[in-house]
C-alpha cells in the first residue's frame, strides 16, 4: 500500500508542476503577444503619420506648381497685352504671393512664398519678339505688374 501512496503523491506533484509550468508558459506567451502587437500597432501608426505628411507635402507642391504656372501665363499675357517687358512685379493668390524679378534679358524668376513661409521658385523664359518689345527703365511704374487677385482651388 505504501507503494501506491508514493506513486499517487508523485503523480500529484507532477500534475502540480505541470500546472505551474503551463501557467508560466501562458503568462510569457501573453506578454510576448502583447509586446509584439504593441510594436506592430506603433509601426502602423508611424507609417500612417508619415504617409499623411507626405500627402500634405505633395498637395502643397502641386498647388505651388499650379500657382507658378498661372504666374507664368499672367506674365506672358501682360507682356503681349502691353507690348513691353516689365522689370518686376507681384501677383497675390489665395496660396501666397508670387514675386517676379527679371534676371536676364529673356528670363524671369518667379518666387512663390506661401503662408507658412515655404518658398517655391521657377525660371521662365519669355517668348516675345525683340522688334515689338520696348524696354522699360528700372524705375518706371508703367512696366510694373500691378497685383492681380487670383484664386487657386484645391
Amino acid at each position: 500500500m505504501g507503494g501506491k501512496l508514493g506513486r499517487r503523491r508523485e503523480r500529484k506533484q507532477l500534475k502540480i508542476k505541470a500546472l505551474r509550468s503551463e501557467k508560466c508558459y501562458l503568462l510569457l506567451t501573453t506578454l510576448f503577444f502583447l509586446v509584439l502587437s504593441g510594436l506592430f500597432s506603433h509601426a502602423i501608426v508611424k507609417i500612417s503619420v508619415n504617409q499623411i505628411i507626405q500627402l500634405h507635402q505633395f498637395s502643397t507642391a502641386y498647388q505651388a506648381k499650379g500657382a507658378l504656372n498661372m504666374g507664368e501665363e499672367i506674365l506672358q499675357s501682360e507682356i503681349e497685352k502691353n507690348n513691353r517687358i516689365p522689370t518686376n512685379g507681384s501677383i497675390s493668390t489665395s496660396l501666397g504671393e508670387i514675386k517676379m524679378m527679371r534676371i536676364s534679358e529673356d528670363t524671369f524668376q518667379l518666387t512663390l512664398t506661401i503662408e507658412n513661409g515655404k518658398k517655391f521658385s521657377k525660371n521662365h523664359e519669355i517668348n516675345f519678339s525683340r522688334e515689338e518689345a520696348t524696354e522699360q527703365p528700372e524705375n518706371a511704374e508703367e512696366g510694373k505688374i500691378v497685383e492681380v487677385e487670383a484664386e487657386i482651388t484645391e
